[in-house]
């Protein structure tokens, strides 16, 4: 038996081009420009799948959905419509009235994939996502939140609308977002993942949008950028938030258009991939800073999956903490069985800042060193023990002067000798890297000690790396 879809949109000519997209697609077609005329007829012929415009007259598609729900049907909905309104979109997706979305103006093929993606959903068996030692896509945690996100992903990978993955340093952004991919209906196709805090200005717009020969000095040849060998697949922009205002303006551009140009070129292309997007810094607070384009983040920020920190998961720390001695056994051939009941309970007291990234590599290093069968607590090393209150007035100390009057006393009859003193570029560098060793690497927990954004700090680096270069 056929399945019935519905098609719904108020403009006669859209019906149209919609009959030539899907005529091969094996289905029973019912096209309506009226939403009150498809919600009467569905109590006749009940649809399996529901696609529909946003923006028409009487009722919106996303209150026709929800008077379909009410109604007791159980379809497939695909939500077609432009990018000013991903409010809606957002909103429908977390009431469950939507599950896939494409956006106007729409590619045939990427509509027939979207459709024939949700005809075969039926026919697989519908397994619930589900918190296992044995791990989602990589993602290992028995731990109900996680539990609740790997679902969330699951239902959210097939909407093909932007996504993006909050959390702090090394929770496992870039992990979830190859999750979005394997899950959806790009698995196919490629997935590409760039931090954003690695490039200048320069430099990164060349690495999203390409460039021609000639267009700048250097460029000796064509190149294809991101945005374009990303094909129809997944682009993942991690640490979205240090990306410059002036290439802010230039994606946002990008995702209202689906199109770009290579730097140099005048030859339009089209951009066909879903954007996952993330950071280490909550967007909303980037754009209270005025850091962050307000109008991109409604952009990007249209599906939002929140990583718990690796302190609030409970045994997925003695979980992840075995995963990784079994990983590094095997590759560096050692026959280590685990902890000693002392190590775990060291492991589990600790607040982890730099999350699941800190807890392997600190592993990494143990299995290495550790010659016995078991791997007690002193071989943890001990810096773990440190309080992190203690760590964030370690950094304090030694980022604020002494506000004591003995202190004052001492340092105004102290007067440095000329050679000694510094260049202010250089103390600002000591405090920064003093900030970011006692926090272990964590550059957003370092970004508050010292009371600037994290994307500050990521400038300077990258300024202190140019200046080396050169």
């Amino acid at each position: 038996m056929k399945s019935v879809i519905y098609v719904v949109d108020d403009e006669r000519a859209v019906l149209d081009a919609m009959k030539r997209c899907l005529r091969k697609i094996d289905a029973e077609f019912h096209f309506f420009e009226s939403p009150i005329k498809a919600v009467e007829s569905a109590n006749d012929l009940p649809p399996n799948i529901v696609i529909t415009d946003q923006r028409m007259p009487f009722m919106t598609g996303t209150e026709m959905l929800a008077n379909l729900r009410e109604k007791g049907f159980d379809f497939t909905a695909i939500l077609v419509s432009a990018f000013n309104d991903f409010n809606d979109v957002a909103g429908a997706f977390n009431r469950g009235l939507i599950q896939k979305y494409a956006a106007k103006p729409w590619d045939q093929q990427e509509i027939r994939d979207v459709v024939n993606h949700a005809l075969q959903e039926p026919k697989q068996a519908k397994i619930p996502a589900k918190a296992s030692s044995s791990g989602f896509h990589g993602i290992i945690s028995e731990h109900p939140s996680m539990a609740k996100t790997f679902e969330y992903i699951r239902k959210a990978s097939g909407a093909n609308i932007p996504v993006f993955v909050t959390g702090e340093t090394g929770t496992g952004k870039e992990l979830a977002a190859r999750v979005f991919h394997l899950e959806g209906m790009r698995s196919s196709k490629p997935f590409i993942a760039v931090n954003c805090a690695n490039f200048s200005e320069t430099l990164m717009e060349s690495q999203l949008f390409g460039h021609v020969k000639g267009a700048f000095t250097g460029a000796v040849s064509n190149q294809a950028g991101l945005l374009e060998n990303a094909e129809d697949g997944v682009l993942f922009l991690d640490e979205i938030t240090c990306l410059p205002l002036t290439l802010q303006a230039k994606l946002l551009r990008v995702l209202q258009e689906r199109e770009f140009s290579p730097i140099g070129s005048h030859s339009v292309k089209k951009f066909l991939a879903q954007i996952v997007s993330a950071s280490s810094t909550p967007l909303q607070e980037a754009v209270e800073r005025g850091e962050f384009r307000e109008d991109l983040y409604y952009r990007l920020n249209v599906i939002s999956v929140g990583l718990p920190p690796l302190r609030e998961r409970g045994e997925d720390i003695l979980l992840l903490a075995k995963h990784f001695v079994k990983r590094f056994n095997a590759e560096l051939g050692k026959h280590i069985d685990g902890f000693t009941p002392a190590a775990e309970e060291k492991l589990m007291q600790y607040h982890w800042p730099g999350n699941v990234r800190q807890l392997q590599n600190l592993l990494h290093g143990v299995v290495v060193l550790n010659e016995g069968p078991l791997i007690d607590a002193n071989a943890i090393n001990v810096d773990i023990q440190c309080d992190f209150e203690e760590l964030e007035q370690r950094v304090a100390a030694s980022i604020e002067p002494q506000d004591n009057q003995q202190n004052t006393t001492e340092s105004a009859s102290q007067v440095p000798h000329k050679s000694e003193i510094k260049p202010l570029w250089l103390s600002e560098k000591e405090s920064i890297e003093a900030a970011i060793n006692a926090f272990e690497g964590n550059i957003p927990r370092a970004a508050a000690a010292l009371e600037v954004s994290p994307s500050t700090l990521y400038r300077k680096i990258q300024s202190w790396k140019k200046n080396k270069g050169s």
